[in-house]
């Protein structure tokens, strides 16, 4: 039995079960603001049968991309919630093609229980990409054997909370990978060693205020402006980003909050960090979940003294669940991709250099397709998206959105 957590709608908590969550790839970008938005365009969605029965699942991070092969193609991975199954490998057919249902590959993860987070780094000196994984009270590091296999090299137990989510990043400036899981009352940073195994740091509890078990989402940046990664968290119950300032050892203490909803009940969740107005601070950007209204990307910019400005509000579709950044249009700009379940498209807003926002395009996908990760699949220099939905009843449908910008 599936308990709805304290501070959440029950219809937005009971549609986001059946559904993906976000993932977010760390994007740093600096480049100029444009006076005129480029547009953006993208091919028609093509999609592949797979062997996930209905999603992959409800928590902030269950699909990634990057080249998990050798063949210099993003390839994709989704986890498969509903079957407790291992996650699935999709292998690029080198064009940017994919195969179907019985052609993946599934990657032998020793989970307990259904797992919930995946994230795709270089966790040890090799050149291929390395993978942590995540059920509600374990974690594994798998580093890539370069040719789509994994082996584990590091086991830890630690128990989370409803709607997991976790980010990749160097928390202690060693030049290594290190994650930060959302925990039930706080977070916990795993130090790299190196060599792909990790030291766990203790756990962070959330600010005062925040409603712990209802925190649905975190990302990562320098919101004090002290050269020292922070943390951001997104609390469904409050309505509400808090942060959370680092020491550089992997310990974090209350910072300051900001209110990303217009309307009471609204579910901040996928958190988005970057730097929205090339002003050299790092802004925020949430995913308001399962809301119907056509404004629930909500951006923040972060000021001098740490604080954030009021939230402006955007498109995000209607009753989106997700989102990831990108420079899709290739002006230097960071731009919002967000997944809209009810319209069955992915809603990109195109950003302005300066903070600011203007709806770009909506591309097609199947219902459910949540989760957008970002990888270049046909090699073309252009970012692409993956999604994975629902699909045909019973079977989930990778989704693939070529971008075609000029």
């Amino acid at each position: 039995m599936v308990l709805t957590p304290p501070g959440t709608r029950r219809s937005a908590f009971l549609r986001r079960t059946g559904v993906l969550a976000a993932v977010a790839l760390p994007i740093a970008l600096v480049g100029p603001a444009f006076a005129t938005v480029p547009t953006v365009s993208f091919a028609p969605t093509v999609n592949y049968t797979t062997p996930i029965v209905g999603g992959s699942g409800v928590a902030g991070s269950t699909l990634v991309a990057g080249d998990f092969t050798g063949d210099g193609k993003d390839d994709v991975i989704s986890l498969d919630l509903y079957t407790a199954g291992k996650p699935v490998l999709f292998k690029n057919n080198g064009d940017g093609t994919f195969p179907s249902l019985l052609h993946t590959t599934r990657i032998p993860v020793p989970n307990v229980g259904p797992l919930q987070i995946i994230k795709a780094a270089h966790f040890d000196a090799g050149p291929t990409l390395d993978l942590m994984v995540s059920s509600n009270a374990k974690v594994w590091v798998l580093l890539g054997n370069g040719d789509g296999t994994f082996k584990v090299s590091y086991t830890a137990t630690y128990a989370q909370a409803f709607q997991q989510d976790a980010t990749v990043a160097d928390v202690d400036g060693d030049g290594d990978q290190d994650f930060i899981i959302k925990g039930t009352t706080g977070v916990r940073t795993w130090l790299n060693n190196g060599d792909g195994t990790f030291t766990p740091g203790i756990d962070s509890s959330y600010p005062v205020g925040s409603t712990d078990v209802a925190v649905s989402g975190i990302g990562t940046g320098d919101f004090n402006h002290d050269g020292v990664l922070d943390v951001a968290v997104s609390d469904a119950g409050t309505g509400r980003v808090y942060t959370m300032d680092g020491d550089g050892a992997g310990h974090f203490t209350p910072g300051t909050s900001v209110s990303m909803v217009s309307l009471v009940g609204v579910v901040p969740g996928t958190v988005l960090v970057g730097d929205f107005n090339h002003d050299g601070r790092d802004d925020v950007a949430t995913i308001n979940e399962f809301t119907d209204t056509q404004h629930n990307l909500a951006v923040a910019l972060g000021q001098a003294d740490g604080s954030f400005a009021a939230p402006t509000f955007y498109q995000a579709g209607i009753n989106p669940s997700s989102g990831a950044l990108a420079d899709l249009n290739h002006d230097g700009n960071l731009d919002v991709v967000s997944s809209d379940t009810t319209g069955l498209q992915q809603v990109i807003e195109l950003g302005n250099g300066d903070g600011t926002f203007t709806l770009g395009a909506k591309p097609s996908a199947n219902i459910g397709a949540q989760t957008p990760a970002i990888g270049d699949f046909n090699g073309d220099g252009r970012p692409d998206i993956a999604v994975v939905g629902s699909g045909i009843p019973g079977l989930a449908t990778l989704s693939i959105i070529r971008n075609t910008t000029p």
